[in-house]
C-alpha cells in the first residue's frame, strides 16, 4: 500500500516579513525609548550638576564653567544644606546649596556662586566660599539667637538661648580678658554654641563651652584661639 506524503508548508520571504514586521517595529521602539531614557538620565546626572576640579585635593575648588574658585571656610562657620538636590560634585563628594527657613516656613536657597557646602558621613559640614566673599567675624555677625548642642558621634541640640541670653554670651566672650587654653578640661562638659543671625541667615557661627576639672568655665573659639573665663555667669544655662 502506498502512503501519500503529507504536504510540507514553507513560508516565502514575503510572508516572513509580513508576520515578523510588527515585532521588529515594537522591538525597535522599545530600544529607542530605552536609549532616550538612558540618555536623559546621563544628561541629568552629568550636566545637571556642576563638575568641580581641584589642584589642592579639595581645600580649594574650581568651577570652570562659571569661573568661580571656592575656598574652605574656617571651621567656626557652618550652615544648613539643601540635600534634596546635588548642586556640584568633585570626585565622589557632593556639594549642596545653603538654605534657611523664613518666618513663614518657606525654604530660601542661597546663591551657589557665593557659598556651597558638603557633609561627611559623621554629619560634619564644611562650607566653601567663593573668591571675593568676606565672612563676618562673630562681632560683625549680629547674632540674635543660639542653639546649644552636645557633640558626641553626632551633634544634637540640648538647649537654646534667647536674644537677651545670646547677647549676654557674646558680651562675655568679647568683654572678658583672653586667657591661656586650660589643660585640665572635663571632656564630658564640652558643648557647642551655634549663633544665628538675621543679617546672615544662611550661616551659623560656632564657639565651644567647656569646664575644667576644678570647676572653671570657659568660652573658646577654635579659629581665632580666643579663650575666656566666664566665671559664674550664665551658670543656670551651662551646667
Amino acid at each position: 500500500m502506498s502512503r501519500k506524503s503529507k504536504p510540507i508548508h514553507r513560508y516565502d520571504e514575503q510572508t516572513k516579513q509580513k508576520n515578523f514586521a510588527p515585532l521588529m517595529y515594537a522591538g525597535a521602539a522599545v530600544l529607542a525609548i530605552t536609549a532616550v531614557i538612558l540618555l536623559a538620565v546621563f544628561l541629568v546626572r552629568f550636566f545637571g550638576v556642576v563638575h568641580l576640579t581641584s589642584d589642592t585635593e579639595g581645600s580649594t575648588l574650581t568651577d570652570g564653567k562659571n569661573g568661580i574658585t571656592y575656598s574652605l571656610a574656617p571651621m567656626s562657620y557652618t550652615a544648613d544644606l539643601y540635600t534634596e538636590k546635588v548642586y556640584a560634585k568633585y570626585g565622589d563628594t557632593e556639594y549642596y546649596r545653603l538654605y534657611y527657613k523664613d518666618s513663614t516656613g518657606n525654604t530660601v536657597l542661597g546663591d551657589p556662586k557665593e557659598m556651597i557646602g558638603t557633609k561627611n558621613e559623621f554629619g560634619v559640614i564644611d562650607i566653601y566660599i567663593a573668591e571675593g566673599i568676606v565672612l563676618p567675624t562673630l562681632e560683625e555677625f549680629e547674632a540674635s539667637k543660639a542653639l546649644i548642642c552636645a557633640e558626641e558621634m553626632i551633634s544634637y541640640a540640648v538647649d537654646a538661648l534667647s536674644k537677651e541670653e545670646t547677647e549676654q554670651a557674646i558680651s562675655l566672650f568679647f568683654g572678658n580678658e583672653s586667657c591661656d587654653y586650660p589643660s585640665n578640661i572635663d571632656n564630658d562638659s564640652v558643648l557647642s554654641i551655634y549663633f544665628a543671625s538675621g543679617k546672615y541667615p544662611f550661616l551659623q557661627y560656632n564657639i565651644r563651652y567647656f569646664e575644667t576639672k576644678d570647676g572653671e568655665r570657659y568660652f573658646y573659639d577654635r579659629v581665632t584661639s580666643r579663650c575666656v573665663n566666664i566665671g559664674d555667669e550664665m551658670s543656670g544655662i551651662f551646667n
